[in-house]
C-alpha cells in the first residue's frame, strides 16, 4: 500500500472505545473524550491510600464499579444505574432536523465494557447476513494512515507524548468493518456496474426513523435460536439481557427507540436488521425468488437498493421487506420509495457528474497541474476577474441542479469537500524554499480567496456538520501556513475570512426552517476562527439571544461559547449570562452520576480557565459536599484541587488544542 503505514493497536486496551464508538461524531470541533480516556488511566494508577480529586470525580461519576468505599452490590448497582442522555439536534437537510444523544459518561463506559466481554458475539452476529454492505467483521487490530500530511507541517503546537498515544488510539473503531464507508462509494464500484448489467429494475426504499422506532427488546427476538451464539457465550439470553438493558439504562429506561449518533446503537440495530434480511431471503425464497439469480438486495444501515429482472418482481421484494420489517415495529417510507429502470442514475448521482465536470474545468481555470516526483502540484494561474468566475460558477451549477426539487442540497457538500482539498493541495504544492515574487502571492492568495468564496457560498445555502469540518480544517491550515509563510497577507486573509463569517446566520429567528438556533455547524465554523485573534471577533450583539432564550441552550452552546469568548472584554456580559445558564443547569437537582448534561458541563466547568477560580471552587466544594461527605477538606486543599483541575481536562482542552489533529480524527473516523 503506497505511502502507507501499517500501525498497530493494543487489543486490550478496551477503553479505547471510548474514543471513537460511545459518543456521537456529530458534536462541536473543540469535544471529545480525550480526557475522560486520560484521566480513566490516571484514576487507575493513583496511590489507593491519598485522597485524589481526579480519581474521585471518575469513581463518582463515571465508575463506581471501581470505588473501594462501595460494597460489591451496591456498586454493581450504582454503575448500571439508568441515566438521562443530553438530546440535541443538528441539520438533517433544509427541512427537518435529526436528533441525537449524548450518552452520560458512566454509560459510555458500560459500552466499552460490554465491547470488552461481548466482542466477539457481535462480530458473529453481524456476519450472518449477505445483503449488509456495511457491517462489523472482526476486532480491530491496526489501522492504515498517511506518511507524515503536508497539510499539518504549519502547527505551531507540539503534541505531548501522552496526546501522541491518544492519536495512535482514537485512528480507529473498535471494530474493523467490511463494506463501504459511505453510500455514494457503492454508487461508484464496480459492484454497482455490475448489477446494472444484470438487471433491468432498481428501487431505493428507507426506514421511516429507524432508531426511533426499534424496541429494545427485539435484540432478543433477533438471536433466539440463533447456534452460533452459543459457541461465542455460555447464555444467549445473557447476551440479549445485557444488550437490551444496557441501551435502555443509558435512555432513561426507555424501550422505545435507542438513542442516536454512537457506534453501539448502529450496532445494535445492524443485529436486528440482520436477522431481518435473513427472514427476507427466506419469504423470498417461497415466492421462489432465488437470491443473487432473480434479485439483489444491498443494504446500508437503514437504506435498501433492491434489483430485479422486472418492475413486478421489485414491489413483490419491497412488499415483502415491508411485511418482515413491521414484525419488529419497523416501517418503510413510502415517500423515500424510488423506482429507476436502466440506466441506473439517481437524481443526486446525474447532480454530482455535471457538477464535477464544472470543478474540473475550474481547476483549469484556476491552477497549472504539473508532477513533481510523483506527486501533483497545483501553481496558481493569474484571475483577471474573480467575482465573475465565481459568478460564473455558481450559475452553472444552478443549470445543473434546476430541474432538481432538491436544490442545493444534493451537491453542496460535494463541492466543499472538492474545493477544501484544492486548497490544501495548493499549500502542499508550495515549495518551502522558493522565493515567491510579490506578483506570484498575490496570484496565490487570490486563488484561495476564490475558493473560500465559493465555499462560504455553497455551505450558507446548505450548512451541515461535514461541510463545517472540513471548512474548520481548511481555514486553521490555511491561516497556520500564511502566518507561517506569508505573514504580510495574514490581516487580509482573515479580513476575508470574517467577512464571510460575519453572513453567517447567528440569531435565533422564529421563522428560520431550522428552528433558527445557533447550529453545531455554525459554532464549528466561529470555532475555527477562534485563533484569529482580538481584531477579528464578532460582534457581541451576535450572541444578545443568550439572555432571551436560556431553555435551547444546550451543553454544546455553553462550552463551545466560553471557549470563543476567552476573556476577551468585550464578551463580558455574554460570557456572564451563559456561565448564569450552566450554573442555573446545576443547581436544577444536582445529579452528576444521572444527568449527561449536568456531568458534562460540570466537568468541564471545573477545569475551564475563562471562569473565575471563585465559581471553580463553589462548584467544587458543592461536588465534595455531595459526593464525598466522609472526607473532610480544608480551603487551602480545595484550593489545591482548583489549581491542580487547571492542568486537566475532560471533554474540552481549553488550553493547547491542536484542532487539526481533532478534525483529523473525524476524517479517520469511518462512517457507519
Amino acid at each position: 500500500m503506497k505511502n502507507k503505514k501499517h500501525t498497530k493497536i493494543d487489543k486490550k486496551d478496551h477503553f479505547r472505545a471510548i474514543l471513537t464508538d460511545t459518543a456521537p461524531s456529530d458534536t462541536p470541533i473543540i469535544f471529545s473524550n480525550d480526557g475522560l480516556y486520560i484521566n480513566h488511566h490516571k484514576a487507575r494508577l493513583s496511590a489507593p491510600t491519598n485522597f485524589n480529586i481526579i480519581k474521585s470525580l471518575y469513581e463518582r461519576i463515571v465508575s463506581p464499579i471501581d470505588s473501594t468505599k462501595l460494597n460489591t452490590d451496591d456498586a454493581a448497582s450504582a454503575q448500571n444505574k439508568q441515566s438521562y442522555p443530553l438530546k440535541y439536534k443538528i441539520i438533517k437537510n433544509e427541512t427537518s432536523l435529526r436528533t441525537l444523544s449524548l450518552i452520560h459518561p458512566r454509560s459510555q463506559k458500560n459500552y466499552c465494557s460490554f465491547y470488552s466481554e461481548y466482542g466477539s458475539a457481535i462480530i458473529s452476529l453481524c456476519s450472518q447476513s449477505p445483503l449488509t454492505i456495511r457491517t462489523p467483521a472482526k476486532i480491530g487490530g491496526s489501522f492504515y494512515s498517511s506518511d507524515a500530511d503536508p497539510h499539518n507541517k504549519y502547527k505551531e503546537i507540539n503534541i505531548d507524548t501522552i496526546e501522541t498515544e491518544l492519536n495512535r488510539r482514537h485512528a480507529s473503531s473498535y471494530f474493523a468493518y467490511k463494506g463501504f464507508n459511505r453510500l455514494y462509494k457503492l454508487y461508484n464500484s464496480s459492484r454497482y456496474f455490475n448489477l446494472e448489467q444484470k438487471y433491468a429494475s432498481m428501487w431505493t426504499l428507507d426506514i421511516a426513523n429507524c432508531f426511533q422506532s426499534i424496541y429494545t427488546h427485539t435484540i432478543s427476538w433477533a438471536i433466539k435460536n440463533k447456534e452460533f451464539i452459543k459457541q461465542n457465550i455460555a447464555n444467549t439470553n445473557q447476551f440479549c439481557q445485557k444488550f437490551d438493558t444496557m441501551i435502555q439504562r443509558s435512555n432513561n429506561n426507555e424501550t422505545n427507540g435507542i438513542p442516536i449518533g454512537s457506534e453501539v446503537s448502529r450496532i445494535f440495530a445492524e443485529i436486528i436488521l440482520q436477522d431481518a434480511d435473513m427472514k427476507i431471503i427466506s419469504a423470498l425464497g417461497k415466492h421462489r425468488l432465488k437470491h443473487e439469480i432473480d434479485y439483489d438486495i444491498l443494504r446500508y444501515v437503514d437504506d435498501y437498493i433492491v434489483f430485479s429482472h422486472s418492475n413486478e418482481n421489485s414491489e413483490l421484494i419491497a412488499d415483502t421487506i415491508s411485511d418482515i420489517l413491521s414484525t419488529y415495529n419497523l416501517n418503510i417510507s413510502d415517500s423515500k420509495k424510488i423506482k429507476y429502470k436502466r440506466p441506473f442514475l439517481t437524481e443526486k448521482s446525474k447532480a454530482i457528474i455535471g457538477t464535477k465536470l464544472l470543478l474540473d474545468d475550474l481547476e483549469k481555470t484556476l491552477f497549472t497541474k504539473t508532477t513533481h516526483k510523483g506527486k501533483r502540484q497545483l501553481t496558481p494561474n493569474e484571475i483577471y476577474n474573480p467575482e465573475k468566475l465565481c459568478q460564473s460558477f455558481i450559475n452553472k451549477v444552478k443549470f445543473i441542479i434546476a430541474d432538481n426539487n432538491k436544490g442545493y442540497s444534493e451537491i453542496s457538500s460535494y463541492i466543499i469537500s472538492v474545493l477544501c482539498t484544492r486548497a490544501l493541495d495548493v499549500l502542499s504544492s508550495h515549495k518551502p524554499n522558493t522565493k515567491q515574487t510579490p506578483e506570484e502571492e498575490l496570484t496565490l492568495r487570490e486563488a484561495i480567496l476564490i475558493i473560500f468564496r465559493l465555499v462560504f457560498f455553497f455551505y450558507s445555502v446548505n450548512p451541515s456538520v461535514p461541510s463545517s469540518n472540513k471548512i474548520a480544517k481548511t481555514l486553521i491550515t490555511t491561516d497556520q501556513f500564511i502566518k507561517t509563510k506569508k505573514a504580510h497577507h495574514l490581516e487580509f486573509f482573515r479580513t476575508e475570512i470574517m467577512s464571510h463569517v460575519n453572513k453567517l446566520k447567528f440569531h435565533r429567528q422564529k421563522n428560520d426552517t431550522r428552528n433558527g438556533f445557533i447550529s453545531l455547524e455554525r459554532l464549528n465554523i466561529i470555532l475555527a476562527t477562534s485563533e484569529f485573534g482580538s481584531n477579528y471577533l464578532l460582534q457581541p450583539n451576535v450572541f444578545s439571544y443568550l439572555e432571551k432564550d436560556e431553555v435551547n441552550i444546550t451543553y454544546f452552546d455553553i462550552v463551545a461559547l466560553t471557549y470563543y469568548f476567552k476573556n476577551y472584554p468585550i464578551y463580558n456580559t455574554a460570557k456572564d449570562i451563559l456561565i448564569k445558564i450552566a450554573i442555573s443547569r446545576l443547581n436544577e437537582n444536582f445529579n452528576l452520576q444521572q444527568e449527561s448534561e449536568q456531568a458534562h458541563i460540570f466537568l468541564d466547568l471545573i477545569c475551564c480557565p475563562y471562569i473565575t477560580t471563585d465559581l471553580r471552587i463553589e462548584l467544587i466544594k458543592k461536588y465534595l459536599a455531595s459526593y464525598e461527605p466522609d472526607e473532610v477538606f480544608t480551603d487551602d486543599i480545595v484550593s489545591a484541587f482548583a489549581t491542580e483541575l487547571l492542568n486537566n481536562f475532560w471533554f474540552v482542552k481549553w488550553k493547547n488544542l491542536d484542532l487539526i489533529k481533532l478534525l483529523e480524527r473525524k476524517e479517520l473516523k469511518p462512517v457507519y
